[in-house]
């Protein structure tokens, strides 16, 4: 799985677009000068939807390999990998955001309204429901409120290793009919995914991933189905075609545009994105993910007492500030990397 290529790239990327999206978002809130008229800069949570496929086909693929070579399936070592992956940075963002919100605003004597019961939030977010959370207080703050993506990610993980071992002999149909059942229900009962529970994404890109696996998908290697994806893919990013109001066509077309995409940059690649330096930011882009909003809340609120902006050339001043957000983030996220989470890493028995 460490040899699919392209994939470090796709992540970055999609960080990227996260980390441009919540910059203006919280500068217009502080009547900081800010860029957002572009449709570029309102694809967050598109981003987070093609990271729920990246998940998908890699997790439902690592979990068909083990029951295709053994039988068996070893639930301790899949969830103890899960939880030394996501759970040392995913607490420790919990605990900034408990400690600013708290603590420290208070202290400095700053509003911050909290229409929440701190035990009600340390239980949902322990329990990994945030995006439950969200949806009841979404004003629980930016540092705080991008963990919902990841209890959907820790959702979905529990649950899928025990369909796929009790359905084994049949796991590809098992998984289509589990994906028509989810996409049946968004389309008469859209109420179900109040909570942005969009495990649908991660089904459909995880099948693709099996389908390539176990039998090669010929068409996938069609240089013009690469041209018409990749153009989809860009134009889904850089303006609002395909920005559909009906919920389940917007949906639709996006988790099989992310799940195709995946799939041949991956598994039927025309070209390979070689570069260290990109697949190094890619493998951190979780804590790109994780960290920009403690990036961005700290910067912006210096640049708010500062006045920093006054007298310099607005354009300038919102490049400059998108260069400095992002440069703190990628920091943050290798620093992490290396010298915090490669520690639990370090914990796992197993070379695989």
């Amino acid at each position: 799985m460490n040899d699919l290529p392209n994939l470090y790239p796709l992540r970055l990327i999609l960080s990227i677009v996260v980390v441009i999206y919540h910059l203006p978002m919280i500068s217009n809130g502080l009547e900081i000068p800010n860029y957002s008229n572009s449709p570029l800069f309102h694809k967050g949570e598109l981003a987070v939807y093609y990271f729920f496929s990246l998940s998908g086909f890699l997790i439902l693929r690592i979990i068909n390999d083990e029951l295709i070579k053994t039988g068996k399936f070893n639930f301790k070592r899949f969830y103890l990998r899960r939880v030394t992956r996501l759970y040392p940075v995913y607490y420790l963002i919990l605990i900034i955001g408990i400690a600013l919100y708290h603590v420290i605003l208070p202290i400095l004597g700053i509003p911050f309204e909290i229409d929440y019961k701190l035990q009600d939030l340390i239980i949902s977010y322990i329990f990994i429901v945030p995006n439950v959370f969200k949806f009841y207080h979404p004003e629980v703050g930016s540092i705080l409120i991008v963990l919902w993506s990841i209890g959907i990610e820790e959702q979905f993980y529990l649950f899928i290793p025990m369909w796929m071992f009790a359905t084994r002999k049949n796991i590809l149909l098992s998984l289509s009919i589990l994906l028509i059942v989810f996409l049946i229900i968004l389309k008469v009962f859209p109420d179900f995914y109040i909570y942005s529970n969009f495990y649908f994404y991660f089904i459909c890109a995880g099948i693709l991933s099996i389908l390539s696996a176990n039998r090669p998908l010929a068409f996938f290697k069609s240089r013009f189905l690469h041209f018409f994806i990749y153009t989809l893919f860009v134009l889904s990013f850089i303006t609002n075609i395909f920005a559909f109001k009906n919920l389940f066509v917007f949906h639709l077309f996006n988790l099989s545009v992310s799940s195709i995409l995946v799939s041949i940059i991956a598994d039927y690649p025309i070209f390979e994105i070689k570069n260290k330096m990109i697949d190094y930011l890619g493998k951190i882009s979780y804590g790109i993910y994780m960290y920009h909003m403690v990036i961005i809340t700290g910067i912006l609120f210096i640049v708010s007492k500062t006045k920093i902006y006054t007298g310099i050339n607005t354009a300038i001043f919102v490049i400059g500030l998108n260069i400095i957000v992002l440069f703190f983030s990628l920091l943050c996220a290798h620093l992490s990397y290396k010298y915090f989470e490669s520690a639990f890493y370090l914990k796992r028995t197993d070379n695989k």
